[in-house]
């Protein structure tokens, strides 16, 4: 699947952009971690009483030229997890964010 500049989850009215600032350090600095393809990814839980539940994860993997990435909400279940929003590069001109 490819990177994209702009990524939506489905069922979220939010754009968000990758900004053409970001840079590799800053990115390992808010804890991303680097591919051995060069990708960057991090993985983080989205649960609001406990971070060390992960009982859905926001899972962001941004290319190795910094200029594309992808964005998932993954729900997990106590034998695997399913996915609640798939990775996708819709473009939404309601609002927007950059990461």
């Amino acid at each position: 699947m490819a990177f994209n500049k702009t990524v939506t989850l489905q069922g979220d009215s939010t754009a968000y952009t990758i900004s053409s600032n970001v840079k590799k350090y800053t990115l390992k600095d808010l804890g991303f971690q680097e591919t051995k393809v060069g990708n960057f990814s991090l993985k983080r839980s989205l649960d609001p009483k406990s971070p060390f539940n992960p009982s859905i994860e926001l899972k962001v993997m941004i290319n190795s030229t910094l200029d594309g990435f992808k964005m998932a909400a993954v729900a997990s279940k106590a034998r695997g997890k399913s996915t609640c929003s798939k990775w996708t590069g819709r473009m939404n001109s309601q609002s927007s964010s950059t990461i």
